[in-house]
């Protein structure tokens, strides 16, 4: 039986659903009645719910608003999990390394959305892996987190290995 959202979870569900809806989005997710966190909508809105709570915190987004991080944020990791979905497959499967990941955009999105994705994300904020972290278990998303700079991992990354690197926030 899939557990019930509580009614803020639901609304940022409905958000989430609105800005895909807005990109011309469709992931093959089950928008409709089943909000339970199995589904690919509950984790999203459940991963939003959680910037949120960890944002009043601690600085993850800027603005720990669920609109302000759906419309200006999630959009980067939705768009980009489009793309995967699209172009890959299980038997050629991408491998993505996502430098200065912040609050997730888009490692964790990728991860949510393209599970057959190989997800490495790369932070040097310990706040900030903290709630990686956090995300991760409670999402239940298979991915990879150094704690480091990139300069300290890059030793333990093969390049043959990374299929596509992605930084927003990283370099001026």
């Amino acid at each position: 039986m899939a557990a019930t959202m509580h009614e803020e979870e639901r609304e940022t569900a409905e958000l989430v659903a609105n800005e895909m809806h807005r990109l011309g989005l469709d992931l093959g997710l089950d928008w409709g009645l089943d909000w339970g966190l199995a589904s690919a909508s509950g984790k999203l809105a459940t991963y939003v719910s959680l910037v949120v709570r960890w944002g009043r915190r601690i600085n993850l987004t800027g603005r720990p608003e669920a609109a302000a991080f759906v419309q200006r944020q999630l959009p980067d990791g939705l768009m980009l999990a489009a793309r995967l979905m699209s172009t890959t497959t299980t038997q050629e499967p991408v491998s993505l390394l996502d430098v200065g990941t912040g609050a997730g955009v888009p490692g964790l999105v990728v991860g949510l959305l393209c599970p057959h994705a190989k997800v490495t994300l790369v932070e040097r904020n310990q706040r900030r892996c903290s709630f990686l972290r956090t995300a991760i278990f409670e999402l239940g998303i298979q991915c990879d987190l150094f704690d480091k700079d990139l300069e300290q991992v890059a030793s333990q990354l093969v390049p043959a290995q990374v299929s596509l690197a992605c930084s927003r926030a990283t370099w001026p």
